[in-house]
């Protein structure tokens, strides 16, 4: 659903030749390391984005719902309990995120590195679950005006559900995290991986 909005293609290019002055970003081959290294950051660059659509969902509604009416009420919709509940909620979730990404970042260099990929992949499990809340509390916020393409919180909606099918899933973040609390290998005969 969101990728066709942004049509993305695959593109290979064959027998092409880039001169110096067009590079705009060098990188040195990957080793065996360096890709463990480049897994073990990624959940920091696959969790920010969501993150940023929480924060446009939640301050959307903060905005929508400051000036929206809705008879009998004679005071805007943010009045509401159900309206003002939802969007502390998502203000814990968007803290809750942001605090356990900046904390397993902050880490990142003090840790071993099997600490550091369990407390990686948590924070990008739980920042992009929380995500995902979010949305979804701003859509009942609103309520049916949140389809209308006229306003953000379809596209919000979306794009947010990208972050179920981001690997590692959540499913495999707990069975990472559930095996090495045991010392179970990952790859053990009877992984599901093999």
């Amino acid at each position: 659903m969101g990728m066709r909005a942004t049509a993305s293609r695959g593109t290979e290019l064959t027998n092409v030749f880039v001169p110096a002055s067009a590079v705009t970003l060098l990188r040195p081959a990957f080793t065996r390391g360096g890709i463990t290294n480049l897994f073990l950051r990624a959940p920091f660059t696959i969790a920010a984005p969501y993150i940023g659509i929480a924060v446009a969902a939640r301050d959307f509604v903060v905005e929508f719902m400051r000036e929206r009416l809705r008879f009998p009420l004679n005071k805007p919709m943010s009045h509401l309990p159900s309206v003002y509940n939802k969007v502390g909620e998502m203000d814990m979730l968007i803290e809750t995120s942001r605090a356990i990404l900046w904390k397993a970042a902050a880490e990142a260099d003090i840790e071993e590195p099997q600490t550091w990929a369990r407390k990686s992949v948590t924070a990008r499990t739980v920042a992009m679950e929380n995500a995902v809340r979010v949305v979804d509390l701003a859509l009942r916020a609103v309520g049916g005006a949140s389809y209308f393409k006229r306003f953000p919180l379809e596209r919000y909606y979306r794009d947010v559900r990208a972050a179920l099918f981001h690997p590692v899933g959540t499913d495999q973040t707990f069975e990472l995290l559930g095996k090495t609390a045991f010392g179970i290998p990952m790859l053990d005969d009877d992984a599901i991986w093999a």
